[in-house]
């Protein structure tokens, strides 16, 4: 395996645990975190109203922008010169 996979990997494997932390984790405790208020709304109302797909979106973007730079570090961009 090499190093480029390698680290492609661990990248995939951090954004996935992410998204499942945000996409699916965090809206099931949303009744535990009721408790705190955001916006003068309970924070699980936000969570699983909104600040998931927002956070998952933001996520989408890391991801991107950290899979270019590790490709242009290891020369197997695929933009033309």
């Amino acid at each position: 395996m090499t190093i480029w996979w390698r680290e492609t990997l661990v990248l995939m494997g951090s954004a996935v645990a992410f998204a499942a932390f945000f996409g699916l984790f965090l809206p099931l405790l949303s009744g535990w975190l009721d408790d705190s208020i955001v916006l003068g709304l309970p924070l699980g109302t936000v969570m699983a109203g909104g600040g998931s797909i927002l956070v998952l979106i933001a996520l989408a973007f890391w991801y991107c922008s950290r899979q270019d730079r590790l490709d242009e570090a290891f020369g197997v961009t695929d933009e033309e010169e």
